[in-house]
């Protein structure tokens, strides 16, 4: 009897921290995403990605923030069952003067000369996540001077990201 309490007690200290555990990771949802790309066939760490859908009309954004806080932004909208390549989407890439600064130093857009390719491969309306992979070519349409020179940018990867609702 007194191994059956022992027991007992262990797999109820045990289920009880499995739970409690899995309640402290379902706050940190937001924090959870994959953001991997390759600028100009090079890594490029991402930091932190968020999403966003306005509700009014269904447009999504998804942000990726890497290295120097340089951020990549996509915006597209979804049709009611729609997943797979994009026929219109937007895409660019904001260079800061440094990591902590605010001032703008490039802006990149789609270089519409160039095949650019974005592709949802899914939608978790539970979870609220957006899947995605990208191809995308990008030039420079800002006249700021500084050490960014590159005037084109290729961005490969994917990404999935946790979004969250909002309204205009």
């Amino acid at each position: 009897m007194k191994y059956i309490i022992i027991i007992s007690t262990a797999l109820l200290t045990i289920a009880s921290g499995c739970s409690k555990s899995k309640m402290e990771n379902d706050g940190d949802k937001e924090d959870t995403f994959t953001f991997r790309a390759k600028k100009n066939g090079d890594h490029w760490a991402v930091n932190t990605a968020l999403g966003f859908r306005q509700s009014n009309d269904s447009t999504y954004y998804v942000e990726g923030w890497g290295e120097n806080n340089e951020r990549i932004t996509f915006d597209f909208k979804r049709s009611p069952t729609f997943t797979g390549k994009l026929e219109k989407f937007g895409a660019g890439v904001i260079v800061p003067n440094c990591e902590h600064c605010a001032g703008i130093i490039a802006k990149y857009s789609l270089d519409s000369t160039k095949e650019n390719r974005l592709e949802i491969v899914g939608f978790d309306t539970i979870e609220g996540r957006v899947l995605g992979k990208f191809s995308i070519h990008l030039k420079k349409d800002s006249i700021y001077a500084g050490p960014f020179t590159e005037e084109f940018n290729k961005y490969e990867g994917v990404f999935s990201v946790v979004y969250k609702e909002t309204t205009p």
